[in-house]
């Protein structure tokens, strides 16, 4: 009997093997919608909002940043389009967030690129049938949405892509966190109410999606899109958009398990006696971060999701952001770069793992301080 077991075994896990089960069973076809938009079964219309276009940076900071990038090296920046796609019979599959055409072809763009697509979770997924939704819907979750940034400045970012003021149900998974219901309140279109369901397959009768406003290693958002969002935000907390802040914060990843400041104290240290307040940002509710973001004059940060909130502070803002290595996270450069902020940063003088602990010598952020233009 055990050899038998152990026989089925070697048999079911054969790789030519899974791989058909794969295709009979599961999902493994896919089509990038904008490159073939002809090949999506349901696809009527692809709205564009904003079209591909090249963008390139002068600031020298952030250029001096960039030159270590594989994808942004050359300085410039590659504006993907910003688009909602109509489909009918479309399934949103959860909790991955596929996107799915009526003959359950995955859509790539519903989870930003092909790399992030397998990160969803989609390709182990056994087929199941949908459960019909009447109405308009649409979705801006993925896999990755569970972590402050993905949320925040992947997928809050895509309702700049939908219509305004069309009446939408927008699905979430179950269960809903407080992080995900206090910046639902923020930001959701009067428009739009929420739908949270449970793992399954869903097909409304219309499904609107719409893209990423990001790129690959990027957090750059279109002015143009980013402002309508900011403001939405600032009203309903009775904020001044667009206002000089006043305080200097320096975001702390003391409570982080990787990325941390060894030599933090002595940075700290530095920085209270110029005046910063020392923040912990998972200390702090949702809105109590958008207001204090919104106030900042200067914002210093290891790289982190706590840099995320940059989204809120006004154009006048000064940014450090503070590495272990020289391997280019540009992130949090291009945010700042497309919100108008100023953007320093400072590395680590040893090489260290991408997300490994890490010094910064006060030097070199004491030279950011003494620097002309900052």
């Amino acid at each position: 009997m055990l050899r038998l077991r152990a026989t089925l075994s070697r048999f079911i896990n054969y790789t030519p093997l899974r791989s058909l089960m794969q295709r009979l069973l599961g999902y493994s076809k896919t089509v990038e919608m904008l490159t073939h938009p002809h090949a999506v079964a349901g696809l009527e219309s692809i709205e564009t909002s904003i079209p591909a276009h090249d963008i390139s940076i002068r600031d020298p900071h952030v250029l001096a940043l960039l030159a270590h990038s594989p994808h942004y090296g050359s300085g410039v920046y590659r504006q993907r389009q910003v688009f909602a796609a109509r489909l009918r019979g479309a399934r949103v599959h959860f909790p991955s967030g596929a996107v799915l055409t009526r003959d359950n072809t995955v859509i790539v763009e519903s989870a930003l690129d092909s790399y992030r697509l397998k990160q969803t979770g989609i390709f182990g997924a056994r087929r199941t049938p949908p459960v019909r939704l009447p109405g308009t819907m649409t979705t801006i979750w993925y896999r990755l949405s569970e972590g402050y940034y993905h949320w925040l400045l992947d997928s809050l970012t895509r309702l700049a892509a939908l219509p305004s003021d069309t009446p939408l149900t927008l699905l979430l998974p179950n269960p809903a966190t407080p992080l995900q219901e206090a910046s639902l309140r923020l930001f959701l279109p009067e428009s739009v109410t929420v739908m949270r369901v449970d793992p399954g397959v869903y097909e409304p009768d219309l499904l609107l999606m719409p893209s990423f406003l990001i790129n690959k290693n990027s957090a750059w958002l279109p002015p143009t899109l980013a402002k309508p969002l900011r403001e939405r935000v600032f009203s309903r907390l009775e904020l001044t958009p667009d206002v000089p802040g006043t305080r200097r914060l320096y975001i702390s990843r003391g409570d982080a398990p990787k990325r941390r400041l060894l030599n933090e104290a002595e940075i700290i240290a530095y920085l209270s006696a110029r005046g910063f307040e020392i923040v912990l940002g998972s200390t702090l509710s949702f809105e109590d971060q958008v207001r204090l973001f919104h106030d900042a004059d200067i914002v210093v940060g290891a790289h982190g999701a706590g840099l995320s909130n940059l989204l809120f502070a006004s154009p006048q803002t000064r940014v450090l952001e503070l590495f272990g290595t020289d391997y280019s996270l540009t992130w949090y450069s291009l945010l700042a770069h497309s919100l108008g902020q100023k953007y320093r940063f400072a590395i680590s003088d040893s090489p260290v793992g991408r997300h490994d602990d890490f010094i910064v010598g006060l030097e070199a952020v004491r030279a950011v301080f003494d620097g002309e233009g900052w």
